[in-house]
């Protein structure tokens, strides 16, 4: 135990890694940081002549330290965070504000979650039934389409949950849509699906901007979302969409699969170059 007039030399430690280590630099996740840490320490912080010992923290340690250390356990610890969650009827595990799926099997079940910084493992009870890449996104349905072979066969309306739950993770926007639109006289199922076609056909970005101008005008419904993209898409003199709702690509899957949007007005500028700038370059 250390005296407080003697933490001035263990609290410099800190100091020092701070101002040495840590000052300039930049990292890109968590692992970035260990990785980075881990080459500074073998490589500057225990080559170098330590103040007060006068030597080497390496050859100190190979020295006198490293005899002295017991064996580790076979078995690391797990220090991941865990959790007991129930999921919900259409296969969903909340952990954080994002839900991750699992085999429609455990639906409705109290299963144990366990997380650390780069994965979701979800267990009932010692027997790992799925694991997923942790996204620290929000509002985000993280899905895998093998969890859902044979539901929409027994469940006849996981088709609409599956949906809503899709258009949901599209955002904020989306959330006030759909919470406006249940309080119309429209219904709210096949309205669901179709603004879900509408995001496969044109992209997320596209209908949430539809989303937003409808919300500004109170006009509900797909038919008004259609009509806002097309209106938008003739202003910008875009070109039709290269998919449609009965393409053969696995629309779940294209849901499922995280890619950046860009906004379609990015590559408009590209259409405005006039030819004499082609024979000018």
């Amino acid at each position: 135990m250390k005296s407080p007039h003697e933490k001035g030399r263990v609290e410099k430690t800190i100091g020092y890694v701070k101002s040495n280590f840590l000052s300039g630099r930049t990292f890109l996740s968590l692992t970035d940081l260990n990785l980075q840490a881990c080459s500074w320490r073998d490589q500057v912080a225990n080559c170098r002549i330590h103040g007060a010992t006068r030597t080497r923290p390496i050859d100190l340690f190979e020295q006198q330290e490293k005899s002295l250390l017991i064996p580790l356990p076979q078995i690391d610890f797990d220090t991941r965070l865990i959790r007991g969650v129930k999921s919900t009827s259409q296969s969903l595990a909340q952990f954080e504000t994002n839900r991750y799926s699992v085999p429609f099997a455990y639906a409705s079940r109290m299963l144990t979650l366990k997380a650390d910084d780069q994965s979701v493992f979800l267990y009932d009870k010692e027997k790992l039934i799925t694991q997923h890449q942790r996204s620290y996104q929000k509002y985000q349905v993280i899905e895998d389409p093998r969890h859902y072979k044979g539901l929409l066969s027994s469940r006849p309306h996981g088709a609409y949950f599956k949906e809503r739950d899709a258009l949901l993770a599209l955002g904020d926007i989306a959330h006030h849509y759909v919470q406006l639109l249940t309080k119309t006289e429209l219904r709210l199922p096949p309205q669901i699906k179709k603004i879900i076609q509408l995001v496969d056909l044109y992209g997320k970005t596209e209908v949430l901007a539809a989303m937003e101008h409808a919300l500004n005008h109170h006009a509900l419904g797909h038919d008004y979302l259609r009509n806002i993209i097309q209106a938008n898409r003739r202003k910008r003199a875009a070109s039709p969409p290269i998919g449609s709702p009965c393409s053969k690509i696995n629309p779940d899957l294209i849901r499922s699969t995280w890619v950046e949007e860009r906004n379609p007005s990015l590559y408009d500028a590209h259409f405005d170059i006039k030819e004499s700038d082609h024979e000018n370059r």
